[in-house]
């Protein structure tokens, strides 16, 4: 799956939904590691978006990254544009979380045609 889906806060709430659902032990156990893969994926780019901003925010004359009256980094319009691309070009990168097959989650699951679309990559036949 690419990691812009990892990053979607949809993905991320049916996937919580997902989890809070009663399943057979050996499927919640593979859940877990699924949750727990993506969350490891997830805090690896909080990080390298952090790395980008702080390279490529203005800096003031201590030499520390100016923030706006929003709260978010200031970035030239040059450095805004080299932000997006990059940040584009890491959320197509295809990432390897784990899946689970329908058949797992058990007959007491309940999710809507719309979840399982969210969760298509996880979830397999």
């Amino acid at each position: 799956m690419e990691l812009n889906k990892i990053v979607d806060p949809q993905f991320q709430g049916i996937l919580r939904k997902l989890a809070g659902q009663e399943l057979p032990l050996r499927s919640a156990f593979t859940l877990k590691g699924i949750i727990s893969n993506v969350n490891g994926e997830l805090k690896k780019y909080d990080e390298v978006r952090g790395e980008a901003l702080q390279r490529l925010g203005e800096k003031g004359e201590d030499g520390k990254v100016l923030i706006n009256e929003n709260g978010s980094v200031k970035l030239s319009e040059e450095s805004m544009k080299s932000f997006v691309q990059e940040m584009n070009s890491l959320l197509t990168t295809n990432i390897s979380v784990g899946h689970i097959t329908a058949k797992d989650l058990g007959d007491k699951c309940s999710l809507s045609a719309s979840d399982l679309l969210t969760l298509d990559d996880l979830i397999k036949e």
